[in-house]
């Protein structure tokens, strides 16, 4: 496997501080090319799992709101209680009416919630986000060292080629330059995959959702970038599982149905 390694110079710094990123292919496997390495400055791992509540609808307090919320604030009671008052606590209606009041104050701070219509259910799970800030500075070259890195984070960022005209007109063109039918009908190529290995976990294959990095960081006299700082946000192709896990830990990429 051809690679080039493209980031500063860091002698003296422990290598599981450097983070690597470099092209894979569709099923999490490095393939020729380069290797970008920075320290990362700043880098969190989120995992989110969808858990619902697909129970909390089936209960009193959603089959009979008003009735509830009535009950369970107390204000039904005190209604009751003001209507006897009026009527007169000596007649037949005023005693079923502080009866009825006597009876609905049981209902105070009382809820239809239980443990069961509570009860969670897994719904799903969503892509691992990786947002990750990556240092560039230069010690002798700042084209290879800052510029060169930048600029391939860059490219793996962005499509790899889009088309230039429309679909059917792509279409045309390629069939009759002798392409297939699907590279006809889809001409354009999506951006590169990659991988990233850091922290003893390797996590692939991954996306670059995003790149951000100023363009005022401090540069040379003929306007080569002396330091540069990379932000992006990286992403599983899919979600994770507990074996995806294990198998990032073992430096392996993710179990994909390819693979």
């Amino acid at each position: 496997m051809k690679t080039t390694l493209l980031g500063s110079k860091w002698t003296g710094l422990n290598p599981s501080l450097l983070a690597s990123i470099f092209p894979v292919d569709e099923k999490g496997l490095q393939t020729d090319g380069p290797t970008v390495v920075s320290p990362p400055l700043e880098s969190t791992l989120e995992l989110t799992a969808n858990w619902q509540s697909a129970f909390e609808q089936s209960g009193l307090d959603a089959r009979l709101p008003l009735l509830t919320q009535t009950l369970q604030s107390g204000i039904g009671a005190a209604a009751f209680d003001s209507m006897g008052k009026a009527t007169g606590p000596d007649t037949t209606v005023g005693k079923l009416l502080e009866m009825a009041a006597g009876v609905i104050k049981e209902g105070a701070g009382r809820s239809g919630m239980t443990k069961l219509n509570s009860t969670q259910i897994f719904c799903g799970a969503a892509p691992v986000k990786l947002p990750i800030t990556l240092k560039f500075r230069a010690f002798s070259d700042p084209a290879s060292e800052v510029q060169e890195p930048v600029d391939q984070l860059a490219r793996w960022t962005l499509a790899r080629q889009l088309a230039r005209d429309g679909t059917v007109v792509s279409a045309v063109k390629n069939l009759s330059n002798g392409q297939g039918l699907l590279k006809s009908l889809l001409p354009s190529v999506a951006p590169q995959m990659v991988g990233l290995r850091f922290g003893g976990y390797l996590f692939s294959p991954l996306v670059i959702e995003s790149m951000t990095y100023k363009l005022t960081e401090p540069r040379t006299s003929s306007g080569e970038l002396l330091q540069g700082t990379v932000q992006l946000m990286l992403a599983s192709l899919t979600a994770l599982d507990a074996e995806d896990w294990n198998r990032s830990r073992r430096g392996l990429p993710s179990q994909l149905w390819n693979n």
